[in-house]
């Protein structure tokens, strides 16, 4: 972290003296990269105040990217990956439609709306992103089967038909 702060610092002075051209994305850039590796950081978490802490500087420098370049759709998704993470459902879902006018066909960010409406008890809505998800070539039968995100409309009879019309079968 120290580096990437000693870098951000940097830029942001060559940015104040010599004006800003390239340096926001640059930034960005670098307050992406800096949240994305403490998402990584998280299966080495050792207890739960660490992985809260390794969150909330995700969520922070995620942030501090989107502060640079607003429309970052992979700082969107992933501060909402994050924001369903702490359990801040309504955030992560704010970010997501944000990130759905950027790239309305994404599968991964499609299926993350099917897991944020499945957990907000909205199957019908779950459904309907589960299924653009899988049009647009989400494929990942095992997180199918197993996201814990997805237990609410795993129970419906359109899951699986939805599944099913896509060639998946999971029963």
């Amino acid at each position: 972290m120290l580096n990437i702060s000693r870098a951000v610092l940097l830029s942001l002075l060559v940015c104040v003296i010599g004006g800003c051209k390239e340096d926001k994305e640059q930034i960005a850039k670098m307050h992406f990269n800096q949240g994305f590796s403490y998402i990584g950081s998280l299966e080495a978490a050792l207890d739960s105040k660490a992985r809260k802490k390794l969150l909330i500087n995700a969520e922070k420098e995620f942030s501090l990217a989107l502060t640079e370049k607003p429309n970052y759709f992979d700082a969107l998704v992933n501060r909402g990956v994050v924001y369903v993470s702490q359990g801040k459902l309504d955030k992560a879902e704010i970010d997501y439609r944000m990130a759905l006018e950027i790239n309305p066909n994404d599968p991964s960010l499609n299926y993350n709306m099917a897991c944020l409406y499945s957990l907000t008890d909205r199957i019908d809505l779950s459904i309907d992103a589960l299924n653009v998800a899988l049009e647009n070539g989400f494929s990942n039968i095992e997180r199918l089967r197993n996201d814990v995100d997805l237990e609410n409309v795993r129970g419906s009879e359109d899951f699986f038909s939805t599944i099913e019309k896509h060639k998946f079968f999971i029963r």
